[in-house]
């Protein structure tokens, strides 16, 4: 008797386990109103997944069917011709992916001044503490941009296919991520030298075509997968003595005819 419970108990725990893996991998239900999709989350708001409007400016709504929204999706600006975009005070997530890298005519930004979370200066979207850059708009105006001194982290694709000639990189630079410089066609040169960059990230200058003067930082160890990649009018490059390891294709597709490899490189891909 005693052997027949144990096995009861044991199919029991079995079941109630698999139903509670049921129920936690549930995908929450996508939910259409007002030409919006959006689904709700464990805490009870809405992420917008995707709109209707075709319109050139948008203002992401507060609420949603008397649901606060606090979050939008990596796609939500897919096949859209935003220029101008404002941003509510309950808006909490912003995916890191850079949704509004979409945009390709985006030429203003507008955050709620009661966001505790993001805000914009001279047009360009930070994190509250203005220590990460999320989107410089690829319209905006102007060929010189200064990064502010507080900003650590530059986001994915946060700089990216812009009308910039030059951008000044601010020592207190500690990260980049993949894609944060790239297809930007008119940026003529770029200085890292000042800072403490160790890695430059996947395919984080691809597509800098104008691009003719880089200048490391001297504790780089890293370049990764198509750092320089299509950066056509590269011709000199001077590596950084630390540097350790040369990703696949970074130097691809530039005018690069000769190159001095440190002797600290352990790996080229």
């Amino acid at each position: 008797a005693v052997e027949v419970t144990e096995e009861v108990t044991e199919e029991a725990t079995e079941e109630t386990a698999e139903e509670t893996v049921e129920e936690t991998d549930e995908e929450p239900q996508e939910i259409e109103s007002g030409g919006f999709t959006y689904i709700v989350g464990e805490d009870g708001t809405a992420t917008i997944l995707k709109y209707e409007d075709q319109s050139e400016e948008m203002e992401i709504p507060e609420s949603i069917d008397g649901i606060t929204v606090t979050g939008i999706s990596d796609y939500i600006f897919s096949e859209k011709n935003l220029k101008k975009i404002t941003i509510p005070a309950t808006i909490k997530d912003i995916p890191e992916s850079n949704p509004f890298a979409a945009l390709l005519f985006l030429e203003e930004i507008v955050v709620s001044e009661d966001n505790e979370n993001y805000v914009v200066e001279d047009g360009v979207l930070y994190t509250k503490d203005m220590k990460t850059l999320i989107c410089y708009p690829m319209m905006r105006k102007g060929d010189v941009f200064k990064i502010p001194n507080s900003v650590e982290t530059l986001g994915i694709a946060s700089i990216y296919s812009t009308q910039l000639k030059e951008i000044k990189i601010p020592e207190s630079i500690k990260m980049l991520n993949r894609h944060c410089f790239s297809f930007n066609e008119k940026l003529e040169k770029i200085d890292m030298s000042n800072t403490k960059l160790t890695d430059i990230p996947p395919m984080c200058f691809a597509e800098c075509r104008a691009l003719t003067e880089v200048a490391f930082s001297p504790d780089t160890i890293n370049l990764e997968l198509g750092a320089f990649m299509n950066c056509a009018s590269l011709k000199n490059v001077t590596l950084p003595e630390k540097l350790d390891f040369i990703g696949q294709s970074a130097f691809q597709g530039t005018a690069i005819s000769e190159i001095v490899i440190p002797k600290s490189v352990t790996k080229i891909n």
